[in-house]
């Protein structure tokens, strides 16, 4: 293999680290979104929090441009991470 060949799979393999480790850490953001969801169910709450997630997407995007990242890469990545869990919360039995 190619000297080439090998840096690129060193930091392929270093990529594949961080993704596990994200996926990791948005499996323990769901099942803290389920336990949000039965809160809400319990106390009659709708699960869209309209304030709680402005203020969710000003904090992120704020930290975002403090580490160099877009803000419509930030905007769009919460706003699936904050669907999925909508979506998540939905599903808890009444």
């Amino acid at each position: 293999m190619k000297k080439t060949q090998r840096t690129l799979t060193v930091l392929r393999a270093k990529i594949d680290k961080i993704d596990l480790s994200l996926l990791k850490l948005l499996h323990k953001r769901m099942l803290i979104a389920q336990k949000i969801g039965a809160f809400k169910v319990k106390n009659k709450m709708e699960p869209l929090q309209k304030s709680r997630w402005a203020k969710v997407l000003s904090s992120r995007t704020k930290i975002a441009r403090q580490l160099k990242l877009s803000k419509k890469f930030t905007l769009n990545l919460f706003t699936l991470i904050h669907n999925e869990s909508l979506s998540t919360q939905k599903k808890v039995k009444k």
